[in-house]
């Protein structure tokens, strides 16, 4: 799954939805640097951006045009690293508005409509056409859930086959270990990872 279509002529791609994103500071951050003033540029604020290049750059490239006196205090290719260090007072982040509305220490900003909105991005579901019969590459998109425990429950529910234990891979971030004790604790296996060390897992390289 991505987050930006990719231009690659042996892929397959399908588009599954849209994911919306939204421009957020901790409190204890706005307390430290004041009232964000879109009309002036934003001057003395701190901006979390991604890497150019990655799959939703975009975000980086309205985040500087709306602010562009701000400084740039961090740049990652990892969702999780940008809410962290967003929920830690690092600066200004363009994040997905679906983790960063659960975390209670950050605010969504009231951004204006101009110079441009902030954009959403589709999210894509992509194989390579050699492997796109494959039973093991055939997904079925379950649609959102969130992290908590009766949500999960019900995923495991539909994913379970005759009883048997589930094998999970999560991503490491806010609420990974979370959703780790939640899985373990109906009996299936979940490793954490971090998004970098996701080819050194031994439970991903077996299912791969």
């Amino acid at each position: 799954m991505r987050l930006r279509q990719p231009d690659q002529h042996d892929l397959v791609v399908g588009r599954k939805g849209v994911v919306a994103f939204g421009l957020y500071a901790s409190g204890d951050y706005l307390k430290r640097h004041g009232d964000v003033d879109f009309d002036d540029g934003s001057p003395g604020h701190h901006l979390i951006t991604k890497l150019d290049g990655i799959q939703d750059a975009t975000q980086t490239d309205w985040l500087e045009e709306l602010a562009p006196p701000a400084r740039i205090a961090m740049q990652t290719s990892s969702h999780a690293a940008a809410l962290a260090a967003t929920v830690h007072g690092g600066g200004l982040a363009s994040l997905l508005r679906f983790p960063a509305n659960r975390e209670p220490e950050l605010v969504r900003l009231t951004v204006p409509p101009l110079p441009s909105s902030i954009p959403s991005a589709g999210t894509w579901l992509i194989v390579h056409k050699d492997n796109r019969e494959m039973p093991r590459i055939r997904v079925t998109y379950l649609g959102e859930i969130d992290n908590g425990p009766d949500a999960v429950r019900k995923l495991c529910e539909r994913l379970a086959r005759q009883g048997k234990p589930l094998a999970f891979c999560d991503e490491a971030g806010p609420c990974g270990r979370g959703v780790h004790r939640q899985l373990t604790s109906l009996g299936h296996r979940c490793e954490v990872v971090a998004t970098w060390d996701v080819k050194q897992c031994l439970l991903c390289r077996k299912l791969n």
